[in-house]
């Protein structure tokens, strides 16, 4: 019966991360795992089964405090829709093997302060339609990669300490909604600013000194 399968999937799933307890790992089953949610925890031992879920579509280790983030075992998770790495205050940079999710559509890294980069393999997610960057004050640049983003409809810049954005931004031609609000450096937009023929929502807080010839301020928030 559902009860019983219930209780074996609880126990078999705590004899697999050991040291979180079950009502600390919220799981959404249907045949397989689909979501596993590991908000605020001390440690993932993840080299213990998850890679090997190849059906997780969602996975949140916001919050993470320990000192080294297993971000390299993500590029096994083929089938994720939604990572959350949002107040992961060790992370620095994002693996090169996070291009290898090329299913992925919601992207949230939020509030991680000490993240200085972007992989030149975000090229290849080009299913990714949310990017959210809110809050990652020492991401000071985007790399022209950005580009292979094709898909994209949302990007979140708020509180980045951007000084400047890519000449290639103007070929994210899906994106809809752009918020550069509060982000202090950055002055100027880049020319290609105004092949953005789908963006609808603009916010820029009134940063953003100088515009591209011929765009127009009627989108600013």
């Amino acid at each position: 019966n559902f009860l019983g399968a219930h209780e074996s999937s609880k126990h078999a799933i705590s004899q697999w991360w050991g040291r979180i307890a079950f009502d600390q790992l919220r799981v959404l089953l249907g045949g397989w795992m689909l979501a596993v949610i590991l908000q605020g925890e001390q440690h993932v031992p993840v080299g213990t089964g998850l890679g090997q879920m190849k059906a997780l579509r969602v996975l949140d280790i916001s919050s993470y405090r320990d000192l080294e983030l297993p971000l390299e075992l993500l590029s096994q998770l083929t089938g994720l829709r939604m990572l959350d790495l949002s107040r992961c205050s060790q992370l620095r940079s994002l693996p090169k093997s996070l291009g290898q999710l090329t299913a992925l559509q919601v992207l949230h890294v939020t509030r991680c302060r000490e993240l200085m980069s972007l992989p030149e393999s975000v090229r290849q997610l080009t299913a990714l339609q949310v990017l959210d960057l809110y809050g990652c004050g020492a991401l000071m640049s985007l790399p022209e990669s950005l580009k292979g983003l094709t898909a994209l409809k949302e990007l979140n810049l708020c509180r980045c300490g951007l000084v400047s954005l890519p000449d290639v931004f103007g070929q994210l031609k899906g994106l809809q909604t752009l918020n550069l609000s509060l982000c202090k450096g950055l002055k100027s937009l880049p020319k290609s600013f105004q092949q953005l023929t789908a963006l609808k929502h603009l916010l820029s807080g009134g940063r953003v000194n100088t515009w591209p010839s011929g765009y127009g301020r009627t989108l600013l928030g």
